[in-house]
């Protein structure tokens, strides 16, 4: 079995290294760039001018901690064929789980280890923590984030659900450390994580797991779990690439059919119809404008001056525009399209046609949002940059990259 999930770890780790070079493009690290200079430079001046009494910065930091907690879950790796070809090797599935632990631990380590580092010097200024209790802060989080796995590991037996009061009972120790001694949250943690861990894992090479009195492997939830993992793992990729593991979901919406009634129902408009129909229904594109528009809007917030609007606006429209460029190869694997007498230049002004309007509407629904931020004729000035970068994305880059895609 440790063999089995070792195979299976390296598997999925290649499959994700091939992907990530398309997540990490030139583009997106270019933005993430420009957003993590940015807001270095907001939190060294917020630094600079914060109150030291202003105490509403340190549930600031718990509430940024307490939203790092919940990533990171047991990755098991599980197939759905598992409950029919492991069946034999029950009694080990308690080592593979230990293997699976184990491995699970480092991501959310890593994220916790940044989170504090983040927000050391913020505890530092307003809090009055010491090194050493930030340190102490970090492995309390640790330990109450492995505590969480353990419950996890466990619930393949239905020793017990996995707990929901885990996460309220983290906010709670979490704000009560952050006024009080960090020590004793770290102490209590360290002493329920020992002593859970024993208590689960100790029993691999007992005589209990190899007889017929054995706790039950649960495999409908072992293989439930890790796909429901895997597929937010996959949602994310699919954002930036096509994602074969991730087959996309239709909705008819025909509340939205309205939209379309502006195309004409002709030859030389066939691709917009079909793009424009392809866009309204899938879900991934709705789920990239919110993520993004979304995004840009608690930048907003973040740099709220006039540069630091355009900049970053002009940096989101930019990426959203990139991540419609794949709908251009939407329907490139239909046989029939194929066959329609459409030229190919015909199909990619179609697809520009779509692409500026879907920017100019972006570019609207920014400017609108950036009037909380900005005054009206700041926000007047923001629109016209953003459609003259609509203008030239759709007309100067987007033609040279789908004729590099679509030859």
């Amino acid at each position: 079995m440790n063999d089995l999930f070792k195979k299976r770890r390296q598997a999925q780790l290649r499959l994700l290294m091939k992907y990530l070079r398309y997540v990490f493009n030139d583009h997106f690290t270019i933005v993430l760039f420009f957003l993590l200079g940015g807001f270095l430079f907001f939190y060294s001046q917020l630094l600079q001018t914060i109150d030291q009494k202003a105490t509403q910065f340190v549930w600031l930091a718990g509430f940024f901690l307490l939203i790092l907690f919940p990533f990171g879950h047991l990755a098991t790796f599980a197939k759905p064929a598992d409950q029919y070809f492991l069946l034999p090797q029950e009694s080990a599935m308690l080592a593979y789980l230990k293997k699976s632990f184990w491995h699970s631990v480092f991501l959310p380590i890593g994220l916790l280890l940044a989170g504090v580092v983040l927000t050391g010097p913020l505890l530092i200024l307003v809090g009055n923590f010491s090194v050493a209790e930030l340190i102490g802060l970090f492995l309390s989080l640790v330990f109450l984030k492995m505590i969480d796995l353990l419950f996890q590991v466990r619930a393949n037996y239905k020793k017990e659900p996995v707990s929901r009061w885990i996460l309220p009972l983290v906010a709670v120790l979490l704000f009560a450390s952050l006024w009080t001694m960090i020590w004793p949250l770290m102490a209590v943690a360290l002493l329920i994580f020992v002593f859970l861990y024993q208590k689960t894992f100790s029993n691999i090479d007992s005589a209990q797991f190899k007889t017929a009195s054995r706790p039950l492997f649960q495999w409908d939830y072992f293989t439930q779990q890790e796909q429901a993992r895997q597929k937010k793992i996959w949602a994310f990729i699919a954002l930036f690439t096509d994602v074969p593991e991730v087959s996309s979901k239709i909705s008819r919406r025909k509340y939205l059919d309205f939209l379309l009634q502006w195309i004409p129902k002709n030859q030389s408009h066939t691709y917009l119809y079909l793009f424009a129909r392809r866009f309204v229904r899938g879900n991934e594109y709705r789920s990239l404008f919110l993520s993004l528009t979304s995004l840009a809007v608690a930048m907003m917030a973040v740099f709220s001056n006039f540069y630091g609007v355009v900049i970053l606006t002009a940096l989101f429209l930019y990426l959203f525009g990139f991540q419609l460029l794949p709908l251009a190869r939407q329907f490139d694997y239909m046989t029939m399209t194929q066959l329609y007498p459409v030229d190919n230049t015909l199909k990619i002004k179609n697809f520009q046609k779509l692409l500026g309007f879907i920017l100019v509407l972006e570019s609207l629904l920014l400017s609108l949002l950036s009037i909380w931020f900005l005054t009206i004729a700041q926000a007047g000035i923001l629109f016209l940059f953003l459609l003259l970068e609509s203008f030239l994305f759709t007309a100067g880059y987007a033609p040279v990259r789908l004729k590099k895609n679509l030859a």
